[in-house]
């Protein structure tokens, strides 16, 4: 065997690999991060809580589908950005942690989730169609507090909003501290700050925000680190950071230590 024609074809192989590899990841990084399911826009939402669908037309043509959910005698509204798969079928199933507390609830779908039409292809999108629904919302709506709920995904466009709309509140299920982080974590041999479109820096959002912040996490969670929220804790004296003992990433709700400290939450707020 030739090796050192054999050592010439590695050095050719493997960055040709290592190039396809990151390439892929580049153009496919839409559909490997959005895993939202369409529904027909036909479908009808059945719940056992009063709710309202609404839907928001944005100026791209795109429609954003919502949810209502209503509390009797409502002290506030809480504004919720689910994380990234599913849809408003799924996600409306929580609204009742809320609207026993006294709080109207919020919940969107992004482009290209449920009955919302468009698909999502940059960061900007995310913050701007945040911003767009909630002042859509609150032109014919006014609630004397305002709180914004982010879990997993949306903990980045929770919090962004929050720096740029401050709330009255800010909860934050499972968060990351940036997400260009998280992709570093999950994929760490490739160059993910130069692949990357979403950068969704919770950490640079939430350290000068006012507000009290509530952070829930579980310690058992592969899909975000743990380590995420214990770092992000230590950005301001204004977060509590609540630890759930055995939590993984899409159970935490279920929790009684969840729902007694959300309900201490908003009822302080």
């Amino acid at each position: 065997m030739n090796w050192f024609k054999f050592g010439g074809y590695i050095l050719i192989i493997i960055p040709t690999l290592f190039t396809g590899v990151a390439l892929a990841m580049y153009l496919l990084q839409d559909y490997m991060i959005f895993l939202g399911e369409r529904m027909p826009v036909n479908h009808k939402y059945n719940f056992n809580l009063p709710f309202e669908e609404i839907n928001i037309d944005l100026e791209n043509g795109s429609r954003i589908n919502c949810l209502l959910f209503k509390a009797k005698e409502p002290k506030g509204l809480v504004y919720y950005h689910h994380g990234n798969a599913g849809n408003l079928q799924g996600w409306g199933n929580l609204a009742g942690h809320f609207l026993k507390n006294k709080f109207d609830v919020l919940f969107y779908d992004y482009r290209g989730y449920g009955k919302s039409t468009g698909n999502i292809s940059a960061e900007h999108q995310l913050h701007k169609d945040a911003s767009f629904i909630l002042s859509e919302i609150l032109k014919t709506r006014t609630y004397n507090k305002l709180i914004y709920y982010g879990t997993s995904l949306g903990t980045g466009i929770a919090s962004r909003l929050a720096h740029n709309k401050p709330p009255d509140g800010l909860i934050l299920e499972t968060p990351y501290y940036s997400f260009l982080e998280l992709i570093k974590y999950h994929y760490p041999y490739l160059p993910s700050s130069l692949l990357s479109k979403y950068k969704l820096r919770t950490y640079k959002n939430i350290k000068n925000l006012k507000c009290p912040i509530l952070i829930f996490h579980g310690t058992d969670d592969v899909i975000v680190p743990y380590d995420s929220s214990v770092r992000l804790s230590k950005l301001s004296d204004r977060i509590n950071f609540l630890t759930i003992k055995g939590g993984v990433h899409s159970n935490l709700p279920d929790f009684t230590v969840y729902q007694e400290e959300l309900s201490r939450y908003l009822s302080e707020i």
